[in-house]
């Protein structure tokens, strides 16, 4: 009875924050902000001037973080693809069934190489420097939205490895990034 209720409870909460978040729509005013024009395309960018801001600085950051995660992306490539030859050095997973069912404590235990995980992480790290160079390139934009899509369906992937222990168990889950990935490409 004591976790229904902290169900409920959460669940009330939940609805009480977004419903506080959709009235924060109808009683704030937002200041109109011009946006800056990109100085590659002339396209208008999601930032405005502000007091400070030096773009050389901006870009140098950007291309500084492009280059570390492409040299994390490689090195990680390399190890990825060429994993170490003794298997306990291997990392896995280890997932607990969750039915209650299962008298043998042993056979609910199972591993999962984390092999596809770190490739994943990989994949990630080569994303975000490509998605941090269309940064310096393309300015925040429009035009680096397409490629920021991209970046952000990898942090999902991610996440879910993380929550179904390594391995994707639902085909559906393809259908939902393909569709997301079309939605908002």
């Amino acid at each position: 009875m004591g976790l229904k209720c902290a169900h409920l409870l959460a669940i009330i909460f939940a609805f009480g924050v977004l419903g506080a978040i959709i009235l924060s729509f109808f009683t704030v005013t937002l200041s109109k902000i011009e946006p800056v024009r990109d100085r590659l395309t002339g396209y208008p960018t999601w930032h405005g001037v502000f007091q400070g801001f030096d773009r050389q600085k901006n870009d140098t950051m950007g291309t500084f973080i492009a280059v570390i995660m492409l040299v994390v992306g490689v090195i990680g490539l390399k190890l990825v693809l060429n994993p170490p030859a003794k298997p306990s050095l291997i990392t896995k997973f280890y997932t607990v069934s969750d039915d209650p069912d299962d008298d043998n404590q042993e056979s609910a235990i199972s591993e999962v190489s984390t092999i596809g995980f770190n490739l994943s992480l990989v994949t990630y790290a080569l994303v975000t420097s490509i998605t941090a160079i269309a940064g310096v390139i393309f300015d925040i934009g429009k035009l680096w939205s397409a490629i920021g899509v991209f970046h952000n369906t990898i942090e999902i992937i991610i996440l879910l490895l993380i929550g179904s222990g390594g391995r994707i168990t639902n085909v559906s889950y393809f259908v939902w990034v393909l569709i997301y990935i079309v939605s908002t490409a």
